[in-house]
């Protein structure tokens, strides 16, 4: 069934893909790997990255990626997880 608004398709992408899940990454390189890699929820279109932030929640450390659709111009924002590097 074909969305009628994209106000519509976005509540649903919400729904399929809620913005609290969050990837889990041993380092910040992998955020661009990662969002690279992801299609637009609405249209799966390819999604380009405007940046990438760094940020704490208690002890937790997190990144948020703020991406765009090519195709339908749609924003959305994916949390990644920041482990314990590995020493090598």
């Amino acid at each position: 069934m074909p969305y009628k608004t994209a106000q519509t398709a976005q509540l649903a992408a919400h729904h399929l893909e809620p913005e609290s899940s969050e990837y889990a990454i041993n380092s910040p390189a992998q955020v661009d790997v990662i969002a690279g890699t992801l299609p637009c929820p609405l249209c799966t279109g390819t999604l380009r990255l405007v940046e990438h932030a760094a940020t704490t929640v208690g002890s937790v450390r997190l990144r948020v990626a703020r991406l765009v659709c090519t195709a339908c111009r749609a924003p959305r924002a994916v949390w990644f997880r920041l482990g314990e590097s590995a020493l090598h």
